[in-house]
């Protein structure tokens, strides 16, 4: 394994925080997070709780919170992906980019059921 190093050569750790799609929780990520740890990276898997997107959000949130992360990538699968995308006016720049696995791309104002 090689190691990313920064210019004053400290190790480079990417942070990612992943959000799974319908009937799938942070389990779901477990296998990736653990490839990612081989590479010296780190992968926080996303359970989200509560019946509506506000309390989904709140669980993203949390998520970094919970972890310390300033920044992360955020990954969202499927329904996730709409989660991971509306989460990110709440994150603002905590969330370095975002990463969607076969989800939909939400306009500002749409809904997920209109796409």
């Amino acid at each position: 394994m090689t190691t990313r190093r920064s210019p004053g050569d400290r190790p480079v750790v990417t942070s990612f925080v992943a959000v799974p799609g319908a009937f799938r929780g942070a389990w779901y990520w477990e296998r990736l997070a653990a490839e990612l740890s081989a590479r010296g990276d780190r992968l926080v898997g996303v359970d989200l709780v509560g019946a509506d997107l506000d309390a989904w959000i709140a669980s993203v949130s949390g998520a970094f919170d919970a972890n310390d992360l300033e920044r992360a990538v955020l990954v969202g699968h499927s329904m996730g992906g709409v989660v991971a995308q509306a989460s990110t006016g709440v994150l603002g720049d905590r969330c370095a980019r975002l990463v969607l696995l076969d989800s939909p791309l939400i306009e500002a104002g749409q809904r997920a059921v209109d796409v």
